[in-house]
């Protein structure tokens, strides 16, 4: 059995790694405090290219399996978790 992630994996997993710590981290307080939605979460999450995580490819996403997509949502519940929750809900419709 082959535990180690992919090239591919390792490239998401980082990408999404950055977005977590450099823009979801330093705002999850304050939408905690306010008990705000994290929209500018969702705009980075566009640019970044990681709202597509698991759209087809043939549709413009990136095509991520569900293993990879729990790794990356690992990584992005490290800058909010309640981030996580929200994302896993739409991407589990996808």
């Amino acid at each position: 059995m082959h535990l180690q992630p992919s090239s591919r994996q390792r490239e998401l997993i980082a990408r999404a790694r950055r977005l977590a710590r450099e823009r979801f981290a330093p705002r999850a307080d304050r939408h905690d405090r306010d008990a705000s939605f994290p929209f500018d979460d969702y705009a980075d999450l566009r640019t970044g290219g990681l709202l597509g995580l698991c759209v087809p490819e043939r549709y413009g996403g990136l095509g991520a399996d569900y293993e990879t997509y729990c790794l990356a949502a690992e990584q992005l519940a490290q800058g909010n978790c309640r981030h996580e929750r929200r994302h896993g809900h739409r991407s589990a419709k996808q």
